[in-house]
């Protein structure tokens, strides 16, 4: 599993924040650019991204960069976001029920970001 060490964290820095100021100030940001340029900066394909946003979790600004970044790349989450985003909601599992969006809905309640 590919990491978020200090290293790649320092690199991406302007990548990270813009994209969190976005997401608090404008309720979303460019999902699309931020995967682009956090894959051109890092130099890692969409697998690496996955793992290095999901090990992004353990810090709370990073977590809703990655969170919002994993519910909008795919209209249905691929298995490995699904584990992701369940991790990150607090659930054992991904359910496609009302238990997902209902915890989805907490999450954001929770981080006091209105998301769009």
């Amino acid at each position: 599993m590919y990491k978020l060490t200090a290293r790649r964290e320092s690199k991406a820095l302007p990548i990270l924040e813009a994209a969190y100021e976005s997401l608090v100030m404008r309720g979303g940001f460019d999902f699309g650019k931020l995967e682009r340029d956090l894959r051109a900066c890092w130099n890692v394909g969409y697998h690496e991204l996955y793992d290095i946003l999901e090990d992004a979790f353990k810090d709370e600004h990073w977590l809703y960069v990655a969170v919002y970044y994993m519910e909008r790349v795919h209209p249905s989450p691929t298995c490995e976001l699904q584990r992701a985003l369940a991790k990150a909601y607090g659930m054992n599992h991904w359910s496609f029920g009302n238990e997902s969006a209902i915890a989805r809905a907490e999450f954001w309640k929770n981080s006091g970001i209105t998301v769009k």
